[in-house]
């Protein structure tokens, strides 16, 4: 292990005995929130701790190593990430099934109000279909009552009488 902390690109390339490209490569392979705790930046130069390097060793070797302090660390962070992402996913979760709740409630009530304006449907023709024979019976009453009436007055025979006549007889 080096004496320095902070390592550039072509400093851990050296290390490796790879290119930068594959370095480049391998960095984008780790999740960007355990990079952050890895890596610093300074005079547009980013720095990466030795812990990557160490990371890169056992990936290229192929061999597994005892594990030191800084791997332990590493993993220490991971498990930290892991538990925050499991807690958010809880809350999406969380927040999706009262999500779905409500549309189930919304759903329900738009059944209820279709189902409700398929009963006024078929009540409506009934509807109609009382109101034109109530206006039936209410014109074969009034037909009658104006048969009524017409026998009731006087037979229109007789000469109506003038004024005159009325006022000297």
């Amino acid at each position: 292990m080096s004496d320095k902390e902070w390592f550039n690109i072509s400093e851990i390339a050296n290390i490796l005995g790879c290119s930068r490209p594959t370095v480049y490569k391998k960095i984008n392979t780790i999740d960007k929130s355990i990079l952050h705790t890895l890596q610093k930046r300074k005079k547009n130069i980013t720095y990466y701790t030795y812990t990557l390097i160490d990371m890169f060793k056992d990936k290229i070797n192929n061999s597994p190593e005892d594990i030191d302090q800084k791997e332990l660390a590493t993993d220490i962070v991971n498990d930290k990430y892991i538990d925050i992402y499991v807690s958010e996913l809880k809350s999406e979760i969380d927040f999706l099934k009262d999500h779905v709740q409500e549309l189930s409630e919304r759903l329900k009530q738009e059944q209820d109000l279709n189902k409700n304006n398929q009963v006024l449907q078929l009540r409506q023709p009934q509807d109609i279909k009382q109101l034109e024979e109530h206006f039936q019976d209410l014109d074969t009453k009034l037909m009658d009552i104006r048969d009524q009436m017409g026998e009731h007055k006087e037979p229109k025979d007789q000469k109506p009488i003038s004024f005159f006549s009325k006022l000297f007889k």
